[in-house]
């Protein structure tokens, strides 16, 4: 297998485009540079180096050091992991009739990865590039942009998307990546089971009961960017059945090359679980506050026609849920789950954003071949968008609304080894009315070793406020003509529809062998009536400086279609390596019209390999190396670029851990993305950076 991906960067001509000596060069010393480190692995494990660790003693009194532990070993020995998010039931992820890969605790933790944008970079067909040190495009299957809207995101099941423009603001989404048990990441359409929104990907961020982590956990450290950072967690009993964990976390971050964008954040919270024989409550919140500061690019009158001035951006605000889970019996569960979150931003002004969730679902196996999962939702979504000297939204405040329900059901032939599944949810919203989504997916898993599936879909995409009621009156410039420069204004409409989307999917997966696994999945998506833009006729500006002012207007006139394939592999080498490998490759078309995505900012191609080592004398050492093809956002052309990622680490004893990380060590700096056309924050290039951290458990 990795016989295929030595001659791939070895020999990139027939798979990828023409690219200069330069990537050629830095490919081929990455992989030199990957494959030396990667040599044990590929050579008959030798017992010198398998020492073994005496902790049995220390363990048996440190229940946080032991779950740790048994969290590397799972991962280590790549056991299985159920996961929810395909069907909202569990099921195995290999079995599973969708293109969804699964980030663990212990593969974040390895990483060194301090962010959840970086964590997300784990996932095979995962486009993530950051715009400056706050700031990330993170996107499925294409159409990436700052602004994305397509993907859904959740942390335990609490959407974390801004009803402003239907994305994520992804400074001000932060967890304690300690106390995240797994990520589920869906690529793909999740509309029948998450409902709008959930187009292009779902990415379920689940974090660990406190029953399974007791105890006290600390880390600190810094660096070059991550010049100081400090978290802290204590999880215990209350009784016997009632456990509860509080968590505080700050980090100060500081500022790209060529940038003013260093931020700090600071965020605490708590978790309670109360455990009864056939019911489980869950009761959960954090609060946050994020400072950021960047560079903006202000619309001017006057040549150069913007100014770059300093601001400071302010983003605070918090959530709280409840869950509650019973089980009538072995096949019978309810689901009932409330949530509230209030977020604000205060940039130009104050932006004020708040979410009330309420849902019921019944899962109910009807016969040993027949399941049935069904369910209603209730969403509400006040929003104070106030106007200010760059943008205006009208009207100020909105208050949507969105009802929901949706049913799915699974029937299973040839001893379960076949599952075909039906669904759809139906979707009432203020702004478009009645939106169906419909799903069919069939999975046939002739043995334990195979496993292929099918998908047909549909999903649509409801228009954000920044789609029908803001207003732009200037920005740019975004060309010349007959001499003059021209800028641009832009206008929302309040009469949009939503963007549909018609999916096809197939996957297989494959296990030859007890310690490889094997993923392929392709899709064909036809996207009809995006949100496009229109233009009017450009009008003269004479005052106080000669130019032009092209009026865009956002409608549903863009069709355009993507098709791809994703491909990883995960190979336990020895009981003390991992390597996993990754490939992507996604084409977009446009059929009619002008998408206000930007259909170039999504890189055609991308490599992911990475190495896991269990060193002799409880060292660990991990490497990360990524190839991203290059991209065009904002009519600029961002090189494609090589780089990787390091950790060293030491566990002196049980409860103490210290790790050097390095990250994009192969170049000083490097762009990944654009400024921005619309609300312009001035993109900075992604520094090498380096840090060194330290953890305690107890």
């Amino acid at each position: 297998m990795f016989a295929v991906f030595t001659h791939f960067f070895m020999n990139p001509a027939p798979f990828l485009a023409p690219g200069s000596l330069d990537w050629q060069r830095t490919a081929s010393r990455s992989l030199q540079l990957s494959l030396l480190l990667a040599s044990p692995c590929l050579a008959s494990a030798q017992d010198t180096l398998l020492q073994p660790v005496k902790m049995k003693e220390q363990m048996s009194t440190n229940s946080a050091a032991r779950t740790a532990l048994a969290d590397e070993l799972r991962w280590l020995k790549a056991e299985k992991i159920t996961i929810t998010s395909v069907s909202k039931r569990p099921e195995d992820p290999f079995t599973a009739a969708a293109a969804v890969s699964v980030i663990t605790g212990d593969e974040i933790r390895r990483s060194g990865a301090r962010t959840l944008p970086d964590v997300l970079r784990l996932a095979p067909g995962m486009s993530v590039s950051q715009v400056d040190a706050s700031k990330w495009a993170v996107a499925s299957r294409g159409l990436n942009d700052i602004f994305t809207n397509r993907l859904l995101v959740l942390v335990d099941g609490r959407t974390v998307y801004s009803p402003g423009f239907a994305g994520v603001f992804w400074a001000a989404q932060d967890v304690l990546l300690e106390d995240v048990d797994h990520i589920e990441v869906v690529r793909g359409p999740g509309g029948t089971l998450w409902g709008a929104n959930a187009v292009n990907g779902v990415i379920n961020i689940i974090t660990k009961d406190t029953q399974k982590s007791q105890g006290t956990y600390f880390n600190t450290g810094g660096g070059t960017q991550e010049r100081f950072f400090g978290e802290a967690r204590h999880e215990g009993h209350i009784t016997d059945d009632l456990t509860g964990r509080i968590y505080f976390k700050y980090a100060d971050r500081g500022e790209h090359p060529t940038g003013t964008d260093r931020w700090d954040s600071t965020q605490g919270g708590m978790r309670l679980d109360w455990h009864l024989p056939d019911t489980q409550f869950t009761l959960r919140g954090d609060l946050f506050d994020v400072n950021t500061r960047d560079t903006f690019l202000r619309p001017t009158a006057v040549p150069p026609f913007f100014t770059a001035e300093q601001q400071a951006i302010d983003y605070s605000g918090g959530n709280a849920l409840f869950r509650a889970e019973h089980d009538f019996s072995t096949d019978s569960q309810l689901h009932f789950q409330t949530y509230f979150s209030s977020f604000r931003e205060h940039r130009f002004d104050v932006q004020t954003e708040e979410l009330v969730d309420v849902e019921l679902q019944h899962s109910v196996g009807l016969t040993d071949w027949w399941k049935l999962i069904y369910g209603a939702n209730y969403r509400y979504l006040p929003t104070d968008s106030r106007s200010n000297n760059y943008f205006t939204y009208s009207p100020t405040m909105r208050k949507q609304q969105i009802f929901s329900g949706f049913a799915q059901t699974d029937f299973l032939f040839f001893a379960e080894r076949l599952k075909l599944t039906l669904g759809s949810k139906l979707e009432a919203n203020d702004i478009t009315g009645l939106e169906t989504q419909p799903n069919v997916r069939v999975s046939w898993n002739p043995d334990e070793k195979h496993s292929l599936w099918a998908a047909f879909s549909k999903a649509v995409q409801i228009p954000s406020r920044a789609n029908t009621d803001l207003t732009v009156p200037q920005f740019g410039p975004v060309g010349t003509a007959f001499g003059l420069p021209v800028m641009a204004s832009f206008s929302g409409s309040p009469n949009l529809g939503a963007q549909e989307l018609t999916a096809y999917e197939v996957g297989y997966r494959v296990r030859p062998r007890e310690d490889v696994t094997l993923d392929a999945a392709a899709f064909y998506n036809v996207y009809e009536k995006g949100f496009g833009s229109v233009t009017g006729v450009p009008g003269f500006v004479p005052f106080p400086a000669p130019h032009l002012l092209l009026p865009v207007t956002s409608d549903n006139s863009a069709d355009f279609n993507s098709f791809g394939t994703e491909l990883s592999a995960d190979w336990l080498a020895s009981e003390w390596c991992r390597l996993t490998a990754s490939y992507s490759y996604i084409k977009l078309e446009l059929d009619r019209g002008t998408p206000l995505d930007q259909l170039g900012s999504t890189p055609q191609q991308q490599v992911g390999l990475r190495s896991a080592f269990n060193l002799p004398n409880n060292w660990t050492l991990d490497l990360g190396v990524r190839y991203v093809d290059r991209i065009t956002a904002n009519s600029v052309t961002i090189p494609s670029y090589t780089t990787m990622d390091a950790r060293l680490a030491w566990q002196p004893h049980l409860n103490w851990e210290v790790a050097l990380v390095g990250r994009n060590l192969f170049a000083h700096q490097h762009f990944e993305y654009s400024t921005p056309a619309v609300n312009p924050t001035q993109a900075t290039p992604v520094p090498r950076e380096v840090f060194l951290q330290l953890t305690a458990r107890f």
